[in-house]
């Protein structure tokens, strides 16, 4: 059970929580949008294998940032490995 949870159909608090956690994970989201757009240019290359440099450490820059803030915290959730 988490313990600062709102009560049910508190709608204003369950938005507060909603803006808490967008704003904390912006700065998070923006760093590696930049990463990503950094190895995108490598795709304006001529040069084949640094087009295929960029594309996939772009994608997979994408898909550890994606898997960071949906299924990192579900993981947590449900092992619980800081104790109780």
């Amino acid at each position: 059970k988490v313990v600062n949870q709102p009560p049910p159909g508190c709608i204003i608090t369950h938005l507060k929580c909603t803006l808490m956690v967008y704003v904390c994970s912006l700065p998070f989201i923006l760093v590696h949008e930049v990463g990503v757009f950094g190895f995108s240019i490598l795709v304006l290359s001529k040069f084949i294998p640094t087009i295929y440099f960029g594309l996939f450490t772009g994608l997979a820059m994408m898909l550890a940032m994606i898997s960071v803030l949906t299924l990192l915290p579900s993981l947590i959730l449900m092992f619980k490995p800081f104790g109780k």
